[in-house]
């Protein structure tokens, strides 16, 4: 098994890219990428924004592709953040949603609230909630059930 220190190395693109010189271009440079791919989708594309499906202030969903027939596929998104990252969230993490529309499905773009706030088995539990509980989720045939 790897070391802790490997294994962030992998998961971490700054320790690693050859595209920039410097972690901080990079991580600028990721920011606004995903920033403008975010803010083009919710321009472009029929969509409802801060859909609440928790208590929580960021137990919010972004639903795109509104406009899609009901029974249309539906993509989830669970956007990254490491559940500690305050700055990535669903109005920066919905960057690939443009395309899956496009190619017809919807999708849903999930906020969630962060660590150390709730725990991971909470964050997990709010999760199933927004997958099993939420009406947007059910269309006309095909539901999510517990």
């Amino acid at each position: 098994m790897k070391n802790v220190k490997d294994l962030e190395k992998e998961f971490s693109p700054s320790a690693w890219s050859r595209r920039f010189e410097k972690d901080q271009e990079l991580l600028d440079n990721h920011k606004k990428v995903v920033k403008d791919g975010t803010t083009q989708a919710r321009e472009l594309l029929k969509c409802e924004l801060d859909v609440p499906y928790g208590p929580g202030r960021r137990s919010k969903l972004d639903i795109y592709g509104t406009d899609q027939p009901s029974d249309a596929p539906i993509f989830v998104i669970f956007h990254g953040g490491y559940w500690q990252l305050e700055e990535y969230t669903k109005e920066v993490g919905s960057y690939g949603t443009l395309p899956l529309v496009r190619a017809g499905c919807r999708v849903i773009a999930a906020d969630y609230e962060m660590c150390p706030e709730v725990t991971l088995t909470e964050l997990v539990e709010l999760a199933h909630k927004m997958l099993h509980l939420h009406p947007q989720l059910c269309c006309t045939n095909w539901c999510l059930h517990p």
